[in-house]
């Protein structure tokens, strides 16, 4: 709870606060990808919401285990409640959460080609050695825990046919184009990855793997 309160409060949306410092446009530094203190922000964000991931996991675990549905009321808000319950109604699926998400945003970019969903969650679930059900178990309860309070808003958005989380860095976006491309480049040899942005984002990726000799560097297994 510490950590979500301080995500929520004390720390939230850093990268507004680096974007008004350097005097950026925060919507076009969003789309452009070419500051790294604010990719870095994004970056450090992004890590806090998988540590609330896990938090909120350990949560379930102690609900389940120890306190009743009232209890769970008593000293839970809406969104965590709700998140909470969700995740539960699978326990078998519980521990595997996680490192789903690691996996969700590390190499899969954060985001689905919707004219894909099929297969990439097949893939998804795959690699993680986890089913189908379990992947789209674990991404509603991302959307359940990352929902505004009054269930409105949603950091996973829909656009040009993708569903992705918003505020991932454009590093972490490209690595998931390269990823596709490399498990299936048939598949995805006609996609263009986020518009006007997708160059941008492989540019960025580009830079952050500079020391380790690029995007050239990388081997797919």
């Amino acid at each position: 709870m510490l950590s979500f309160d301080a995500y929520t409060n004390q720390y939230a949306r850093s990268w507004e606060t680096v974007s008004a410092q350097k005097g950026l446009n925060e919507r076009d530094a969003l789309y452009d990808a070419n500051d790294d203190d604010f990719e870095a922000a994004m970056y450090v964000v992004l890590i806090h919401r998988l540590m609330n991931a896990y938090a909120v996991t350990r949560r379930t675990l102690e609900v389940v285990r120890h306190e009743t549905p009232q209890q769970l009321i008593d000293t839970t808000g809406p969104v965590l409640r709700a998140t909470i319950s969700e995740l539960s109604s699978h326990p078998r699926h519980l521990f595997g959460f996680p490192s789903f998400l690691q996996r969700f945003f590390f190499v899969w970019g954060g985001f689905i080609v919707e004219a894909n969903r099929a297969t990439e969650i097949e893939q998804m679930a795959r690699e993680a050695g986890t089913s189908k059900d379990a992947v789209e178990h674990y991404l509603n309860v991302l959307d359940l825990l990352y929902q505004s309070r009054d269930g409105n808003l949603s950091l996973f958005q829909n656009w040009g046919g993708f569903r992705y989380f918003k505020f991932v860095p454009g590093a972490l976006r490209a690595l998931g184009f390269l990823h596709r491309e490399a498990i299936a480049p048939e598949l995805y040899a006609n996609t263009e990855f986020f518009g006007r942005s997708g160059e941008k984002y492989r540019t960025a990726l580009e830079r952050a793997l500079v020391d380790t000799g690029g995007t050239a560097a990388l081997r797919y297994r």
